[in-house]
Order: structure tokens, then sequence, then C-alpha cells
């Protein structure tokens, strides 16, 4: 006798016991077991059957259950099927809640895998009716609530639909009850849900409240919990948001920890994988950028993001956002160079070209394909990549709502607008540059981790704009900006040494400005901790502008020599150090120094792209070093191809440019060198054109303007003098050369260290002017002004002692004399003036001694210090044709000291002169010297000797 077949109630039964036990197990065969069980019992039961319903809705449970288990469309179809013939036969049932319920879950599983807002919109009535037709009192309405939470968080994130969030999590709520541990899914959808309200309003108590309760989630789903993965990802992705809002290490590692574990406990074939690793490849791109990671991260990313595109097939929602993450993670990698950026723009723009997907996350594959066209346009110096970069960014701003994306939106729409503004010039893009990152800034929240990026992309905008205005304020608000993004720089953080730079180089532009050297010592102080040679030695070589210390001058050059030593790639190095080369022969008088810096200057302009930013200015940097080897050697080729490279450099920059009235001016003042040089007055009148252009061209406030004006009344006074060598009046021109004094010290701060040299030019221009009194005057502040260890003192002190023995000669003054002979020994025995500058000064004294008052003993005194610096003065030189014309200034030297010294009682001196002169021109001009062999083999160490030799040629201080 067989057993009787049972009765699909029994069999409805044995299924959903099966069911229960699969819903706590990762085994696929007892889902398997129960779906057959209740397909079975649904197939057995009669119409009519009033348990059909209650089978109908178990069985669509179960394969809503399996679908989120293995992704086949075909249970989630067969479930909804099911499920809506449960909710048509069982009107008047009393579990209708319950179908109700169950339908409205598949309904929402429906809408979550077509990504159809209107799916879930009948979703969310389905719901609301099972909600509604449970009492209060029931203790499945919590569930009802949970249901219908999730079905309208789900339509936030598919309409961005606030007031659905805000509904969601009361609902959530009111299912969970006093103690969320008690319920864990609940507690992972209301975490999932502060969390996306974090992303819309930033507030922290939402992300705090959101890792919180999602944390719960995970510690009460037991380990073998099918569940498990899910919601560690949740967590995992919680975390990467307070790593990202707090700049901290310690949310990364949690966060790349619980994304691997949740990834290493799902099948790969799993529908949930893809988006898993995605989550773990973000967050590992995210420790990377921040280097608080393995160096390995970066790699890892690329990998897991590649596999994650690989597996989601074409139509999919989330295949647009999957490739821009993997582009992004290959841009972090630094895969490469032009070729690499050229394939991340095409992979970007095929992104884009994408249908389907929601404009934020559009909008941040727009962003990352206008920072890969912002970095091609550098590159090559590209203005359509340039702008299409801004209009990509400006249309992904456009795009979103949430404060703080667009906050970040911005601030890469600022960087794009300060690229494209630098390489065109154009002032009203810089603007908008600095405008896009004032409103970042306002809209990130205090305690955003992202503040301090933003921050140092507003003060890269503001010197770029302060460079074309010049206006002080915007420097001044770029420092700030500056200072801000570093001391809110972790010291480990990646971007740091970049942000230091950036300090220094905005310290850099105000001390210039101001002529501070305290900002400037800031400056050296904060690159000094990154360990930058080169940004350093730009800091010191102004330094030494301001204060004339030539250990400073020394550092820069030796670094800089490092730095373009084997470095034929970049020709930056080679242009850096042309400018320190020439700063340092114009200290040391070294021709061959002077030979090497145009040697470098003309390596960095010929490895440089013609019609490059880098080219015009190379081409600018090459005239004034080529103009200091024409007063040299005075071989008008040099002036001419100086010239020459100054007119292609203005030719090549736009009329907007900032660097224009800086290129005008040393344009101007090369024609007027070779103006002066012929007694040309087509040159002259050239030059003043020139520099009356720069002025025009050089903003109020602008620190190079004093300079440029400077410039101008040079060459006004320089046409004034080949005018009267022609018998023209020049006096109009003279009282325009005293005016662009005036003006050049009007511009300057009225503390700055370089303002003495202004005054003291505006004394000269009121000497040639015939004013002598004022001359006088000005030149005694001027002197009053200079800094005790200034470089250029001692060319003060002789400008004096010319306008007072101009006066003296003119007067007759006494004092006047006194006073010239004053300033010329303490020019003579100056501490910070070059061994030939104190003999010319040496000489002045004596001749002022012997010619105008016959003081023969103070005249020997000057013989005598004149004596020692002559051989000092010649040890230094060279044999080329420059060296021979200082030779010849002192010609004569040798018996006019002999004569002098006999008249004024110092044979022994007379003697000493006589001696020392006869073999040193034969000695210098006749043979290679030891100096001229340390050159050659090392020009280095020939270049510390120079400056060695510098400081010990300088008098005793007797101070002590």
């Amino acid at each position: 006798m067989t057993d009787p077949e049972p009765t699909p109630d029994e069999i409805g039964r044995a299924g959903s016991a099966a069911l229960a036990r699969a819903l706590g197990s990762a085994d696929p065969v007892l889902l398997d077991d129960a779906v057959a069980m209740l397909d079975r019992a649904v197939s057995r039961s009669e119409v009519g059957d009033l348990g059909l319903p209650a089978r109908l809705s178990n069985l669509g449970a179960a394969l809503r259950t399996r679908w989120e288990r293995r992704g086949n469309p075909a249970d989630l179809g067969a479930a909804h099927r099911a499920l809506t013939r449960a909710v048509e036969l069982g009107a008047g049932d009393p579990s209708m809640r319950r179908y109700l319920a169950n339908l409205g879950a598949v309904e929402v599983s429906i809408a979550r895998s077509t990504g159809s807002a209107d799916d879930l919109d009948h979703a969310v009535e389905t719901l609301e009716k099972a909600r509604a037709a449970t009492a209060e009192g029931d203790p499945e309405r919590r569930d009802r609530s949970y249901n219908l939470g999730e079905a309208l968080a789900l339509r936030f994130r598919l309409r961005n639909t606030p007031a659905d969030l805000d509904t969601a999590i009361g609902y959530y709520q009111e299912a969970q009850g006093e103690d969320p541990a008690d319920r864990p899914h609940v507690a992972l959808g209301l975490g999932s849900a502060h969390l996306n309200r974090y992303e819309l309003t930033e507030a922290v108590s939402d992300l705090t409240e959101a890792v919180g309760l999602l944390g719960i989630a995970v510690l009460r789903t037991p380990d073998q919990d099918p569940r498990r993965p899910a919601r560690l990802a949740q967590l995992g992705t919680a975390l990467v948001q307070l790593g990202s809002r707090s700049g901290a290490a310690v949310p990364w590692h949690a966060a790349v920890a619980t994304l691997r574990e949740a990834l290493d406990a799902i099948d790969e074939t799993a529908p949930i994988w893809a988006g898993v690793a995605t989550s773990l490849g973000s967050a590992l791109r995210g420790r990377a950028e921040r280097g608080v990671g393995p160096t390995t991260d970066a790699d890892e990313a690329v990998r897991l993001l590649s596999l994650a595109v690989e597996r989601t097939p074409p139509g999919h929602p989330e295949r647009a956002m999957r490739r821009s993450n993997l582009v992004n993670a290959l841009v972090t990698r630094g895969a490469g160079g032009g070729a690499a950026v050229d394939e991340h723009i095409r992979l970007l723009e095929d992104i884009v070209a994408e249908h389907g997907w929601d404009e934020p996350r559009r909008a941040m594959t727009l962003v990352a394909l206008g920072g890969m066209l912002r970095t091609r346009g550098l590159r090559l110096q590209s203005e359509p990549d340039l702008e299409r970069a801004v209009e990509l960014t400006a249309e992904a701003v456009r795009g979103v709502a949430n404060p703080t994306e667009r906050g970040q939106y911005l601030a890469a729409l600022a960087q794009a607008r300060k690229t494209w503004a630098e390489l065109t010039g154009s002032v009203a893009v810089a603007r908008l540059a600095v405008e896009s990152g004032r409103e970042a800034l306002a809209l990130l929240p205090r305690d955003h981790g992202a503040r301090a990026a933003v921050r140092a992309v507003l003060a890269e905008a503001l010197r770029a704009l302060a460079a074309r205005t010049a206006d002080g304020a915007l420097v001044a608000e770029a420092v700030n900006e500056a200072r801000a993004a570093v001391t809110a720089t972790p010291a480990e953080h990646p971007a740091r040494a970049g942000r230091v730079v950036l300090l220094a180089h905005t310290l850099h532009t105000q001390a210039k400005r101001l002529e501070s050297v305290a900002l400037l010592d800031e400056g050296i102080g904060v690159l000094h901790e990154q360990h930058d040679p080169t940004d350093l030695a730009i800091l010191l070589l102004t330094r030494y502008d301001l204060i004339g210390d030539p250990t400073d001058l020394s550092c820069a050059v030796d670094t800089l020599r490092a730095a373009a030593t084997g470095n034929d790639d970049d020709p930056a190095p080679q242009a850096n150090l042309a400018v320190a080369l020439h700063t340092l022969a114009e200290l040391t008088g070294d021709s061959r120094v002077l030979d090497d810096a145009v040697r470098s200057a003309r390596a960095a302009l010929g490895s440089t792209t013609r019609g490059t930013r880098d080219h015009t200015q190379r081409l600018s940097n090459l005239g004034p070093i080529l103009r200091s080897r024409f007063e040299y050697r005075r071989d008008v080729g040099d002036l001419d191809e100086a010239i020459e490279a100054l007119q292609a450099s203005v030719a090549e920059t736009p009329s907007d440019h900032p660097d224009l009235p800086g290129r005008l001016s040393n344009l101007g003042e090369l024609q007027r060198t070779r103006a002066e040089a012929h007694n040309d007055p087509a040159d002259a009148d050239a030059a003043v054109a020139v520099l009356r252009r720069a002025v025009a061209a050089a903003p109020d406030g602008d620190p190079d303007r004093s300079g440029i004006l400077t410039n101008l009344g040079s060459a006004l006074q320089t046409r004034a003098r080949i005018a009267e060598s022609r018998g023209i009046d020049g006096d109009r021109d003279r009282a325009a050369a005293v005016a662009a004094a005036q003006e050049a010290i009007d511009a300057r701060p009225t503390t700055g260290a370089g303002r003495y040299r202004y005054l003291s030019n505006l004394g000269n221009a009121l000497l040639a002017a015939g004013a002598l009194d004022e001359a006088v005057a000005t030149q005694q502040k001027a002197l009053a002004a200079a800094p005790p260890t200034a470089a250029g003192r001692a060319t003060v002190q002789a400008n004096l002692a010319t306008a007072l023995e101009r006066r003296h000669r003119e007067t007759g003054s006494v004092a006047d004399l006194h006073g010239a002979l004053a300033a010329t020994r303490s020019a003579a025995t100056d501490a910070t003036s070059t061994a030939e500058q104190r003999l010319v000064a040496a000489w002045a004294w004596a001749d002022l001694a012997v010619r105008q008052s016959g003081k023969v003993a103070s005249a020997a005194d000057a013989v005598a210090v004149a004596t020692d610096l002559a051989e000092i003065v010649v040890y230094g030189l060279g044999r080329g044709v420059g060296d021979r014309r200082s030779l010849r200034r002192f010609a004569g030297f040798a018996s006019d000291a002999a004569a002098v010294a006999v008249a004024g009682g110092r044979p022994d001196v007379a003697v000493q002169s006589l001696e020392q002169s006869r073999g040193i021109g034969w000695h210098r001009l006749g043979s290679r010297t030891k100096v001229d062999r340390l050159y050659d083999a090392h020009p280095e160490l020939a270049a510390r000797l120079a400056l060695v030799r510098r400081a010990l040629d300088r008098p005793a201080d007797d101070s002590a």
C-alpha cells in the first residue's frame, strides 16, 4: 500500500519551511528546493482553493529571493506574475496585507533592475495599501513601514526628490523600534537613507548616524548570512564618505578592509559582484590619491574597476559610471604620457555619449573629461582643448544641485578657467576663475575634507588674476588662501608638497610686490620643509636681489646647475640656470660666467617648442643676458641679437598679457643701449616710444611698473644727451626723465627694501636737469634708506659724491667738497661693493683730494687703498675682450699713483704701485691662469671661488 499523495496545503507548508531555512543559508540547493516545492503546491491547487493566494505569495517571495542571489530576470518576472495573481485571488483574504507587501517588494526589485521611477510609483502605491491594511498595533506594521521606506528611498535615488527621502527616514524610524540592534535590516535601510541625505545636505550628523547604523547592521548579521556582503558594501561606502569628509587615513583603511571582506564573500557570478568591486576599486583609488595606503592601491583599483566594467553589459544603467571610475583610476595611477591622455579622453567621450544614465553621474564624467582636456591643453598649449574643458566643466556644474558636489565641480571649473586665462591672457576669464573658486569654497561645509584642495585652487586663480591686474588685495587674499590650504593639509598627504610650493610662489609674488624680506624668508622656510631645490633657488635669487647676500646667490647657482646637468629632456632648468649665472656674472664681473649664461639661455631656447609660452619667455630672458655681454665685449652683434630676441618675444605676446609690459621694457632698454653706443637718435626715439608703450600697458600696482618708469627715464636722458651732442635742446626730455623717476618712487612701497635705488635714480635725473640741491637731498635720502648690506649701497655713495662735487664746482662750497670726499672714501671701503667698484671709488677719492683740495696726504691714503685693490681686480679677470677693456680702464694708474704717493710723502706706496703694475698685464693677458683652467674643468668650483674672492676682498669690519 503506497503513501497518499501530499495535499497542496502540506506541500505549501513544507515549501515555506524550506524557504525559511534557505533565507538563513547561502546554500543554493535549499533555495531551489523551496522554489520547487512552492511551485508544485501552486500547480496542484484547484481554482477556488482558499489557500492558493498564500501559496502564490510564498512562491513569489521565494522567486524574488533567488533573483536577488543569482540575478536571473526570469525569476523576477515569475515572482511578479505569482504575486499579482495572489492579490487578484485574495480579495477579502485576511492575509491580503502580506500579499500586497510581497507584490510591492517585487515591484521595487523590478524598478531597481530597470532604473525606472515610473515602475516604482506603482510599487509605492501597492506598499501604501499594504501598510494601510495593517492595524497600528499589528507587529507586522513595522515591516510594512520598512518596505515603504525602502521604496521611497529608491524613488529618491532615481528622481532626486528630497521629500521622498525625508518620508522614507520617518518610515524607517517607525520600523526600527527602540533598539536598532533588534532589526539589522531596518538599521541597514535607515543608515543608507541617512547616507543619502548626507550626500544631499552635507550634515555631519547624517553621516555619523549612517556609519553607526550600518555598522550595527553588519555586526548583527551572521558571517554565513548571504545578506552580509551587501551590508558590508553599504558600510564601506559610508566609510569612504567619512574619509573624504575628514581627510583622515583611518576611515579609508576601514573602508578598504570592509569592502574587501564584502567582495571576498561574493561569488564572482553574482549580480552584485561588479557593484561591490566598483566600490572597492574607488576606495582604493581614493586612498591612493591621499597617499595613505600601500603603493599597490592604484594598480589594484585599476584591476578591479576593469573587471567591473567587463562584467557590466552594454545598456546597464551603471556601465557608464563604472567606465568613468576606471578612467579616473588610470589617471590616478599615472598610466603614461600624451598617448595615454589621448586614450583617456577618447574613453571619456564614449562614456559621455552613452544614454540611459542620470544627470549627476553624467556630471562627474564631464568633470573628468574636462580635467583630461585641461591636462592635454596645458601640455600642448592648445586653446581649443582648454576652451572645451571649461565648457564641459561648466555643463557639469549646471547639472548638479547638491551643494558639495557643486562646490567641488566649481573648483574644477575655476582651475580650467585659470589655465585657459593663463594661456590667452584674458582678464575676463581670470576673473571668472576667481568667482568660481570663491563660490566653490562658500558651498563646502567648514569641516569638509575637500576645502584644502579648493583653497589651493582659489589661491592659484587669485594669483593668476593678480598677475593681470596688479591688484595687491588679490595677492594678499591668495597668500591667505594658500596658507590655509597648507595648514589644513596633513604632513603625509601627497598634495601637501604641491600646496607648499604654491604657498612659496604666492609669498614670492607678494614679497616682490612689497619688497618684503620677511615674506621671502617665510617662503624659503616652507620650501626647506619640502626640500624643493629648484623653487628654493628662485626665491634665493630674489632675496639676493633685495639684500645682496652672496651666499643666497651661490646656493641658487649650485642648485640650478645641478638640476640642469644631464637633464636634456626639460629645458626649464637651463633657463633658470641662465638667469642665475647672469646675476652671478654681474656680481663677480667674470665674463666666463656670462658666456655660460648665454650658452644656457640659448640651449633652453633651442629646446623649447616655438609658439609656446615658454618659448616667448625664453626669448625674453636671452635679451638682457646678451646686453650684459655687450657691456663687457662691446660686440654689436650681441646687442643686435638681443634686440631681435626681444622683438620676437614682444611679437609673440598677446596685447593683454601681463608679461607684455616687462618685455617691452627690456626691449626699450636694449634700444637705449644701442642708441648710446652709436649716438643714434633713431634708436633713442624707438626706445622712448617702446618704453612709453610699456608704461601704458603696466597697470597701477604692478610691482614692475617702477622699473619700467626707471628705464623710461634713462631713455629720455640718453635722448637728451644725443640731442645736445647735435646742438638740439634736451631740457624737455630731462624734465620728463625727472617726472618718470618720481612716478617710479611713488609706485613703490614706502618701506620696500629696494626703494633706495629709485631714490638714487631720481637724484641722478635731478642732477642731469640741473636741480643740484634737490639732487643732493635725494641722494642723501637714498643713502639713508639703503640697508647696510645692500649690494647697491656703494653706487648710491658714488652718486652722492658726484652730486656734491658738482654743487661744489657751482657754488664753491667747502662743505660739499668734504662731503664728496667722505662719500668716495666710504664707497672705497664699503663691504658690500666689488673690488672693482671700490677701486673706482678710491681713484675718485684720490682725484678729488689732489685736484680739488690739494690734500695730498688724503690722496696718498686713497692711492694706498687703490693699490691693494688693483691686483685683486686683475686677479679675477680672464683673457677675453671685456677683460682687456677692464685693464685699459685703469691705464696710467701706476704712474699717477706713484706720483701722488711721492707727493704725499709715501715713497713706499709709490714703489709698490710701480712694482705691482710691471707684470700684471703680461701675466693676465699673455698666458692662461690657473683660474682659467679651473673654470674649464669645473665651472661650479670656479664660480664658488669667485664668490669667495668676492667675500674676501671686502674690507675688514672694525666695528667689533
